[in-house]
């Protein structure tokens, strides 16, 4: 199974502009923990550096540039994957434009069963992916198996 930060990275890199298909539950919950933190670790760091900057130049004015910049730039990733988990819900992406963060709730519930228009079911390719690899090493500890009763044997 993908670890939650390799998802995470797919969704701000390799789907950064990527708002067809499906999303998982997963893969929009962990997008969000990991927005969460990334901006609240960006506030706190802002706090650090505006308390040190009052201190030592309080002509200065201090403002959060380091978590503005982070949710600018989790912007774009965050309306992606939220317009790709009301494709697995069965919505149109404008049903997302046009409620925006009213129904967040409806998009922590299960997708639709199966392929819809907008794509496979990304719970199932990754089962059937699963399914594939335990084959693969079924396969591989069989022979292994094999050959070392062939080797017992000789």
């Amino acid at each position: 199974m993908k670890d939650s930060l390799q998802i995470f990275i797919d969704c701000i890199t390799r789907k950064y502009f990527c708002f067809e298909g499906r999303a998982s539950r997963s893969e929009y919950l962990i997008f969000g923990f990991y927005s969460l933190i990334l901006i609240a670790g960006a506030f706190l760091l802002d706090v650090l550096i505006g308390d040190f900057i009052k201190t030592n130049f309080p002509t200065r004015s201090v403002f959060p540039y380091l978590t503005l910049g982070i949710a600018f730039f989790l912007m774009i990733p965050g309306m992606a994957v939220r317009a790709r988990r009301w494709h697995d819900l069965g919505k149109s992406s404008w049903s997302f434009y046009s409620f925006f963060n009213l129904f967040d709730f409806l998009l922590c519930c299960k997708g639709t069963h199966g392929k819809n228009q907008y794509g496979p079911d990304p719970d199932e390719s990754f089962s059937e992916k699963r399914s594939q690899k335990n084959k693969e090493e079924l396969t591989e500890a069989l022979d292994w198996l094999e050959n070392q009763e062939e080797n017992e044997k000789t």
